[in-house]
C-alpha cells in the first residue's frame, strides 16, 4: 500500500509551525532532508534509490536525524539509510532489512564538524543516502508488476548551543609539565570532585537528606570525597606537596581575602564575568594581601599551605560566575559556581536544575561550562563490523572484525583513579590505581547499550617505569568493573619490553591497571606528655612531643607529620610543643610517608591548669593564739592535702577513655591480624604447640 506524500504547501506549514526557535537558550534549528517519496522501478530499482548532501553550519550542541522536525519521531528508511559527515571516514549505516523497519531518532553529533578542524570553523557537509540493496517490494501498476520503496520525511535537527557556550580559557594552576605529567594525568588526578548534585559547602545551606555520595561531571555517582564540595582540591597524587608554587589559570586581576575555612585565598577577576578562587594558601609567598595586582596566566600567585580548615596541604580552586553582572561576585555565591569540567552526563545535571531562596529571591544552581585549554581524552565514534583499533588517551582498545554485525556508537571516557576500589577476596587497601581508568561504552546508536560480546576485544594499557616503581611488578594486572565501585581482576599479559599490559575481554565496562604497593602501610605516630600531672590534669609547662614509626621493608621513610590545636590551622611538626598557659587543649596529629601513606587523625586531650589552693594551718589544741601584731615563734605543719574525690561524671569520664583505649588497642590487634605475614606466624606458632596426649 502506498504511503501518503506530503505535499509542498504542506512542507511550508511546516516550517511555519516549526521555525528556528529557542528553547532553555538552545536555538533548535531544522534542516530537511527530504519529503516523503516514493519510488517505483520500471520494472527493477537501481541499487542507490537517491542521495542528497546537506550543509549544516556547527559549532557545538547535539545534531539528531529525526522524522519530525522536532527531534522527535521514527523514519521509514526503505531498505538502507546512510549518513556521511564531511569527513567521509566518519558515518553510520542503518539497515532496515527487507521488512522496512522504521528508524528512530539519530545521534549524529559524533560526525559533525568540518573537514579539515585545524584549519578553523566550516559548515558540516552531511551526505546522505538511501540504498535498496538486493531487496524488492512489488505492486502492480497498469497490470505490469514493478518494485516499489517508499521513504517518509525526515529531517536533521540543531539543537545549538553555541550562543551559550563559553570559550575555554584556563590551564591547570600548578607546573604539572615540569613533572612530567599530561594534562589528563595531572587534572584527573583530584581528591575531591566538584559535586553536581548540592555544591553548597560554601554556604549556609543544608544538603538533602540523600546527599551521600558525589555526583560527578561525568553524571556517575561516586564513593569519592565528599559530598557539598564546590570545587576540585588536587593534592599529592597530582604531585601537589607544601609550597609547591600556585599559579594564575588565566589573565587577570587578584586580589587577596581570608576567607574562613578557605584560609589565605587569592581571587582573580578574570574580566569575562568569571573569577577563579585559590584557597588554603601560605602565609608566605602571597601575590598581595592589600592593592589589586594584574597578573598573567602562569605566573606565581601563593605557594600550596594549610591555611584554614584543613588537615593536609592541597590546592582547592573554583569558580564563580557573575551571573547578575554586578561585578560583585560573592553575592554570586552558591548560585554562580560551576564546574570548569562542565557537565558530561547524559541527564540533565541536577546542579543546573536545582532551585532555592536567598535572602527572599528565587535562584537557581549553574549551568557549568568545559573551561580548559586543553582536552580531556576520550570521545565518540562509529564502530562498523570491519572493526577498529582507537585508542583514547594512553590506552588502546582493538575490536576485530564481525564483532558486531551492524554499525554502532562506541564512546569512550578516560576518568580519574579508582579511589579506595573493593575488590572480592582481597582485603581493602591491598590493592591500588597505577593511572587514570577509561571508561568504554557501546551502544547501537538508539539507546539499546551493548555490553556483552561472541568475540574478543583487546585492551592494552601502558604504564611509565617511573609510575610502576614503588609497586609489585608480579601484582600488575587490568581489572573492569561494571559499576565504578567494585572490581574484578582480568587475566592480563605483561609485556615488559613495549611496558604495556594487555587483557582479552569479552564485555566492555571500565577499566584499570592496578597493583599492589611495596608499601601500603601508613606510619604510626605517637604523642609523648611531659610534666608535673595532678589527677586528669598538668600543671602549666607542659611538653608535648610526637614520635613516628615507619619499619616498613620497602618503606621510603616519614615525609611529614602535621598537627593542629584546637581546631587552628594544621602545621607541619619540627619540635617539641610547650604548653605554658592554662586551658584545655585538643591535639590531632597524623603522619605521612614518602609513598603517600597517610594515616587517620588522631587526637588527644590534655588539660593544662594551676594546683587547687590548699588549706590555711591551723593552730593545735590548748595552743595560745598569736595576738594582733605579735610574731608567731613557729608555724603549725600543714595538713596533707587530700586528693579531691572524684565524683560519678568523672568516675564515668574515666570508664569512657579506658573503653576508648580498649578499642584503639582493638583495632590496632585487627590491623595485625590484616597483614599476611603476621597470620602465617600465627599459623606457624599454633602448628608448633604439643596438645597433650590424653
Amino acid at each position: 500500500m502506498r504511503k501518503f506524500v506530503i505535499p509542498l504547501h504542506i512542507f511550508i506549514l511546516t516550517l511555519l509551525l516549526f521555525p528556528i526557535r529557542s528553547v532553555n537558550a538552545v536555538e533548535v534549528k531544522m534542516y530537511q532532508i527530504t519529503e516523503a517519496q516514493e519510488f517505483i522501478g520500471n520494472p527493477y530499482l537501481p541499487t542507490i534509490l537517491w542521495h542528497k548532501t546537506i550543509p549544516v553550519p556547527w559549532k557545538s550542541g547535539k545534531v539528531i536525524i529525526s522524522g519530525n522536525p522536532d527531534g522527535t519521531g521514527n523514519m521509514d528508511v526503505g531498505v538502507q539509510f546512510e549518513v556521511y559527515g564531511s569527513d567521509t571516514s566518519k558515518r553510520f549505516i542503518y539497515n532496515a532489512g527487507c521488512e522496512e523497519k522504521p528508524m528512530p531518532p539519530l545521534d549524529i553529533t559524533h560526525i559533525m564538524g568540518p573537514k579539515y578542524p585545524h584549519l578553523g570553523d566550516g559548515d558540516s557537509q552531511i551526505f546522505i543516502r538511501y540504498n535498496r540493496l538486493m531487496c524488492n517490494n512489488w505492486i502492480k501498476e497498469d497490470n505490469v508488476t514493478k518494485a516499489y520503496i517508499d521513504i517518509s520525511p525526515a529531517y536533521i535537527v540543531h539543537f545549538d548551543d553555541n550562543s551559550e557556550r563559553v570559550t575555554p580559557f584556563l590551564s591547570l594552576p600548578w607546573n604539572y609539565q615540569s613533572k612530567g605529567k599530561t594534562f589528563n594525568d595531572a587534572a584527573l588526578r583530584m581528591y575531591s570532585w566538584f559535586d553536581h548534585k548540592y555544591p553548597l559547602i560554601s554556604t549556609t545551606f543544608s544538603e538533602r537528606s540523600d546527599a551521600d555520595l558525589v555526583t560527578t561531571f561525568a553524571g556517575l555517582t561516586a564513593n569519592v570525597p565528599y559530598s557539598g564540595h564546590d570545587g576540585y582540591d588536587w593534592a599529592r597524587m597530582a604531585g601537589i606537596v607544601m609550597n609547591e608554587p600556585v599559579l594564575a589559570a588565566a589573565d587577570g586581576v587578584a586580589t587577596y581575602k581570608y576567607w574562613g575555612d578557605c584560609g589565605n585565598m587569592i581571587m582573580i577577576d578574570h574580566g569575562n564575568s568569571f573569577q577563579t578562587r585559590y584557597c588554603h594558601l601560605s602565609e608566605d609567598g602571597l601575590i598581595t594581601k592589600g592593592t589589586a595586582v594584574q597578573i598573567s596566566r602562569g605566573q606565581e600567585i601563593g605557594k600550596v599551605g594549610m591555611s584554614g580548615r584543613t588537615t593536609g596541604p592541597h590546592i582547592h580552586f573554583m569558580i564563580v560566575e557573575d551571573k547578575n553582572n554586578d561585578g560583585n561576585f560573592d553575592d554570586n555565591i552558591p548560585d554562580g559556581i560551576l564546574d570548569p569540567f562542565g557537565w558530561q552526563g547524559s541527564e540533565q545535571d541536577p546542579w543546573e536544575a536545582y532551585t532555592f531562596v536567598q535572602n527572599a529571591v528565587e535562584k537557581s544552581g549553574n549551568k557549568s561550562h568545559y573551561l580548559w585549554n586543553s582536552k580531556l581524552a576520550g570521545g565518540t565514534y562509529t564502530l562498523t563490523p570491519d572493526g577498529k583499533k582507537f585508542s583514547v588517551g594512553d590506552v588502546n582498545v582493538e575490536f576485530p572484525m564481525q564483532i558486531v554485525s551492524h554499525d554502532v556508537i562506541v564512546n569512550f571516557q578516560e576518568l580519574p583513579p579508582v579511589q579506595n576500589p573493593t575488590i572480592d577476596d582481597i582485603i581493602e587497601g591491598t590493592i591500588h590505581s597505577v593511572s587514570n581508568r577509561v571508561r568504554i561504552m557501546v551502544h547501537d546508536g538508539f539507546g539499546l547499550v551493548l555490553d556483552e560480546f561472541q568475540k574478543y576485544l583487546t585492551v592494552t594499557i601502558p604504564f611509565d617505569e617511573t609510575e610502576v616503581e614503588r609497586y609489585d611488578p608480579d601484582t600488575l594486572s587490568i581489572y573492569s568493573s561494571a559499576d565504578g565501585i567494585t572490581w574484578k581482576r582480568e587475566n592480563s599479559f605483561i609485556d615488559i619490553s613495549s611496558n604495556t599490559v594487555k587483557t582479552e575481554v569479552n564485555h566492555l565496562t571500565e577499566f584499570a591497571l592496578m597493583g599492589e604497593k611495596l608499601d601500603a602501610i601508613p606510619p604510626e605516630s605517637n604523642i609523648t606528655v611531659e610534666g608535673t600531672q595532678i589527677d586528669d590534669y598538668y600543671l602549666p609547662g607542659v611538653m608535648i612531643s610526637i614520635s613516628v614509626v615507619d619499619d616498613q621493608t620497602e618503606s621510603l621513610g616519614v615525609e611529614n607529620t602535621f598537627y593542629r590545636i584546637n581546631g587552628e590551622e594544621m602545621q607541619i611538626y619540627t619540635e617539641a610543643l610547650a604548653l605554658t598557659e592554662k586551658g584545655t587543649y585538643q591535639i590531632e596529629y597524623y603522619s605521612v610517608d614518602g609513598d603517600g601513606n597517610e594515616e587517620e587523625l588522631k587526637s588527644i586531650d590534655i588539660i593544662v591548669n594551676n594546683p587547687p589552693p590548699q588549706p590555711s594551718p591551723t593552730a593545735s589544741a590548748g595552743e595560745a593564739t598569736p595576738t594582733s601584731g605579735a610574731i608567731a615563734s613557729a608555724t603549725a605543719t600543714p595538713a596533707p592535702i587530700e586528693k579531691p574525690k572524684h565524683d560519678k561524671k568523672e568516675k564515668k569520664k574515666k570508664k569512657k577513655k579506658i573503653i576508648k583505649n580498649i578499642a584503639t588497642l582493638r583495632r590496632h590487634f585487627q590491623k595485625l591480624l590484616s597483614k599476611d605475614y603476621v597470620r602465617h606466624y600465627l599459623i606457624v606458632m599454633l602448628n608448633l604447640i604439643q596438645l597433650p596426649e590424653k
